[in-house]
């Protein structure tokens, strides 16, 4: 039986797992500088977004569908081509 406080590599997590209640070292991640440098990046392509953004959906799905938790980190970088997406291509994000 699964406990509820692990993930799926037995690793703890919530409340008192670490200093920063997390599961791994605290780690400061400047979502709006990280968009902002990736949209000015002339090396990714607007193709390389929507990729990014389609592998990424495809793993949340898979993960969800498995029930397994959904690492925050998974998030924070479709958050991350997101907003570089949308500062590079304002409307890119409407369809």
């Amino acid at each position: 039986m699964r406990e509820p406080w692990r993930d799926n590599g037995g690793h703890r997590f919530g409340r008192g797992a670490n200093e920063s209640g997390g599961a791994g070292p605290a780690m400061k991640i400047d979502i709006g500088k990280l968009s902002e440098a990736l949209a000015a990046d002339p090396d990714v392509t607007d193709y390389d977004f929507w990729r990014a953004l389609q592998r990424i959906d495809d793993e949340l799905f898979r993960i969800e569908r498995d029930g397994r938790a959904i690492p925050m980190r998974m998030l924070q970088q479709r958050s991350i081509i997101k907003r570089a997406r949308q500062k590079r291509s304002p409307g890119a994000m409407e369809s």
